[in-house]
């Protein structure tokens, strides 16, 4: 939690105690106007006195300000790095609570990735050097998408597990979400092996590429993205069908389209995308995705949709469903589909017999 401040007068000059007050301004633009101005003006030599000047500014009204005391936390970080980390150490140390270093070691680390993670790296083990491990990511982010990726690489193995997400995070919002993606490429790639970290973290990237696609009415914008990363071995596949789901909100027959040629860079690995656009197709229109398995029997993913129309239909006919699935020529995938079709039947008949349960 940051302290409970309010800061009534902040200057565009710094300390200047004859000027009015600042956020008592009625235009908000204004207000934020002077603060960036005030604190253009702090400098290595006063920021202690930038610092006390809103502390002791604080009065009587009650309200916070959130936002300009984490700026002025992480400027000064900024314009006195280890001078302003060092004053803040041990009492941050003895209360647990990291604020001021924190922002800070933000500020720091944009200005002065060595210095920071110099800085960062010699503070002893524990809680500290826990926490602020994200607040150099952060930092780093704002600097270069190289850094962030340099440091995570040679940082141990319980960092990476900490501040990956922070990592990601941060590269999407200082960059773009391909900076993200090729750090998670990175990090697999060091690792070399099939493993769960980079997957986790390319999910959120997906998480995240798929909302901003949604604000802009772009659904498929995130599926046309993934095909530069099919085959890969970070591939997040809740990610890829999640994004399917999504275009197949708008168009159906588009996302499943696309699942299916997905799933030819991912032969053994997504089938549950094209099975899930179908499940949710065959919803709005059974006849519709029925007409699309006819048209393209001969299809790579045909048997994948099949199974989507299979476990559409076994709640309300269990023969159709069961039909549907004799076509099937993998054994396996028949025999599982099978039991899969016939529990979803039983569960809700079972349903059903159970009055005024929903």
């Amino acid at each position: 939690m940051l302290p409970n401040l309010t800061l009534l007068w902040l200057y565009t000059a710094i300390l200047d105690f004859a000027a009015p007050p600042l956020l008592g301004m009625p235009n908000e633009i204004q207000r934020w106007a002077k603060f960036s101005e005030s604190m253009k003006a702090m400098t290595k030599a006063n920021w202690r006195d930038y610092l006390e000047g809103c502390t002791q500014q604080t009065i009587q009204t009650g309200a916070t300000f959130t936002e300009q005391w984490e700026l002025a936390l992480t400027r000064i970080g900024e314009v006195a790095g280890k001078d302003a980390l060092e004053t803040w150490k041990a009492e941050e140390a003895a209360t647990g609570k990291f604020t001021k270093c924190w922002r800070g070691l933000v500020g720091w680390a944009a200005q002065d990735p060595a210095g920071a993670k110099a800085w960062w790296e010699g503070l002893a083990g524990g809680e500290m050097k826990n926490q602020l491990a994200g607040a150099l990511v952060w930092g780093l982010s704002q600097k270069s998408a190289d850094e962030v990726t340099k440091f995570f690489l040679s940082a141990p193995d319980w960092v990476q597990q900490r501040v990956g997400g922070d990592a990601v995070r941060a590269l999407t919002i200082a960059v773009d979400f391909n900076a993200s993606a090729k750090f998670v490429a990175a990090w697999s790639e060091k690792l070399g092996k099939d493993a769960e970290g980079p997957r986790k973290l390319f999910g959120e990237v997906i998480r995240i590429r798929q909302g901003a696609a949604t604000l802009e009415g772009k659904p498929e914008a995130t599926c046309q993205w993934l095909l530069a990363h099919g085959g890969q071995k970070y591939l997040n596949l809740e990610g890829v069908k999640s994004a399917a789901l999504a275009w197949a909100e708008k168009d159906p027959a588009k996302a499943l389209e696309w699942a299916v040629a997905f799933n030819t860079l991912e032969p053994t690995r997504v089938k549950q995308a094209p099975q899930a656009v179908a499940e949710l197709w065959a919803k709005k229109s059974i006849d519709e995705v029925s007409n699309w398995v006819i048209e393209h029997a001969d299809s790579p993913g045909a048997e994948a949709v099949i199974c989507g129309i299979a476990k559409t239909m076994a709640a309300t006919n269990l023969e159709g469903a069961l039909g549907w699935l004799e076509v099937l020529t993998d054994a396996n995938l028949k025999l599982q589909m099978t039991a899969q079709v016939k529990g979803t039947a039983a569960a809700a008949n079972a349903k059903k017999a159970t009055p005024g349960k929903k």
